[in-house]
């Protein structure tokens, strides 16, 4: 979801093709097809994660690519789980961006709160 490959390949069965926008990336396990959309600035447009024997997927889209310290970063994504039935979607919009650091949560926990055995 964050723009990385998953690594589900068993080996042999990846395809690559092209259609009219992208490369397209095919791969396949024993109950997972995963099929990348990279278009031809090499950025995802589109991820789609199928187990067939259940009838699940998740369809990821990214747009509004920025660069971020080097490295392009997707402002936009929507991601749609299905399970055949019931569809629950999830749209992302990063406002702000900041590669990598580290975060400090400054606190105390109340003497009377702190576990003292």
């Amino acid at each position: 979801m964050v723009g990385n490959t998953l690594n589900i390949s068993d080996g042999g069965k990846d395809k690559v093709e092209l259609d009219k926008n992208n490369y397209v990336i095919k791969e396949k396990n024993q109950d997972i097809d995963a099929t990348y959309f990279i278009d031809f600035d090499y950025k995802y447009s589109r991820a789609l994660f199928t187990q067939t024997n259940n009838n699940r997927r998740v369809n990821l889209t990214y747009n509004d690519y920025k660069i971020i310290e080097n490295q392009l970063f997707a402002f936009l994504r929507d991601m749609v789980f299905s399970d055949g039935n019931n569809n629950i979607r999830l749209a992302l919009n990063f406002s702000k961006v900041k590669k990598e650091s580290n975060l400090d949560f400054p606190f105390s926990v109340p003497e009377r709160l702190k576990n003292n055995e």
